[in-house]
């Protein structure tokens, strides 16, 4: 029978993936950003806050969102594994999950508030599962592989 991966398993991925999309998807586009907010009080950031809410920003959100969500379903449909996860020597099963699964388990990732929501009820029930990874019938498991490399 497989076991749940722990939670701090999981935490510690999932830091590591963020730092990876922040290199390779934030930090690129970010030079647009540049001189969006530059503020001395409070009022300031609001009002620049809601005079840069812009076509281009709400483009480059969405494109920022689509690249983070192709990490993750991209990497888990073709290898079970995000970086965070090879690292914390943790998969997704089953081994051969389809597009959708892959799709609809990352989904959450798009929104603070629902990961938030899809953690909390992993944390309240039994299973070690998250909301989302219930309903694409996937779970994060520890790596089945004893050695490998340096690790």
């Amino acid at each position: 029978m497989k076991n749940g991966a722990s939670l701090w398993k999981r935490i510690l991925a999932y830091v590591v993936d963020v730092f990876v999309i922040s290199f390779i998807v934030v930090s690129p586009l970010s030079s647009k950003l540049e001189g969006a907010f530059e503020v001395s009080s409070f009022v300031d950031f609001v009002s620049n806050f809601f005079g840069s809410l812009t076509v281009d920003a709400l483009v480059l959100g969405l494109v920022i969102a689509f690249l983070t969500l192709i990490y993750w379903v991209g990497l888990e449909w073709m290898f079970n594994q995000t970086v965070g996860k090879i690292i914390m020597r943790i998969q997704v099963s089953p081994k051969r999950m389809n597009f959708f699964q892959a799709l609809i388990r990352n989904v959450t990732k798009l929104s603070s508030v629902v990961l938030a929501l899809d953690v909390l009820y992993m944390i309240f029930t039994k299973g070690n599962k998250r909301y989302f990874e219930k309903i694409s019938n996937t779970e994060v498991i520890d790596e089945m592989v004893k050695r490998r490399g340096f690790f």
